[in-house]
């Protein structure tokens, strides 16, 4: 009968030890969730590192997660950077993480914007690796187009051979990895640019269609 008391002790205080680590854990588990959703509501602010200097955001969080992306400043490249700044932060609220893909021809851009959301995410007092899951690639299927050239690069001078030859008669088919057609020539100096360019403009330098045409064709 001692030997049986005594198993029958040892099963208890067996049980009271698993029911005791059982709690523990939990209280662990609840301690975790409870950290996932300490970010504050509201509007914060925050910077990030573009090409051409800081880049600003207000981000709205509401209950846990981000609500809206507000670009309030930056010194991007008109036109080459736009991609970025609008697709972004539209990205990083449907996805509710930073990790979207960079948009290609605009990396520095990218990069400046979701480091300015992470800040803003620090500021609220959240954890950036809650806001940092892996963003799951949506398979295309495969299409089959008949061409009879292929070009590979929309610049400026990718554009024109597309036009010849499918002025000549032949299908064309131009690929374009960045986010916009027409290369550097998207860019080429003309009046309105320079107004708005002060690195060039406060030099003294003159550049325009007149100029070029002169220089170059004349």
């Amino acid at each position: 009968m001692r030997g049986a008391g005594r198993k029958i002790t040892k099963r208890k205080l067996c049980s009271a030890l698993l029911a005791v680590f059982t709690l523990l854990f939990l209280l662990v588990v609840a301690e975790c969730n409870n950290d996932k959703v300490s970010i504050k509501d509201g509007v914060y602010t925050g910077t990030g590192k573009g090409k051409n200097g800081p880049i600003t955001v207000e981000v709205t969080f509401q209950e846990g997660a981000i609500k809206k992306i507000v670009v309030v400043s930056q010194n991007e490249t008109e036109g080459l950077s736009d991609p970025a700044l609008s697709r972004i932060p539209a990205e990083i609220v449907k996805h509710q993480s930073i990790a979207v893909d960079e948009i290609s021809g605009a990396s520095y851009t990218s990069r400046g914007l979701k480091e300015a959301v992470q800040d803003a995410i620090v500021q609220a007092n959240g954890d950036p690796q809650q806001f940092n899951r892996k963003v799951a690639q949506t398979a295309q299927e495969a299409e089959k187009y008949d061409t009879d050239i292929v070009i590979v690069g929309g610049g400026g001078s990718g554009l024109m051979a597309a036009v010849e030859a499918s002025r000549a008669g032949a299908k064309v088919i131009v690929l374009e990895k960045a986010a916009f057609a027409g290369g550097i020539s998207a860019f080429a100096p003309d009046r309105r640019r320079i107004r708005k360019e002060p690195r060039l403009g406060g030099k003294g330098i003159r550049l325009g269609c007149e100029i070029c045409i002169s220089q170059h064709l004349g």
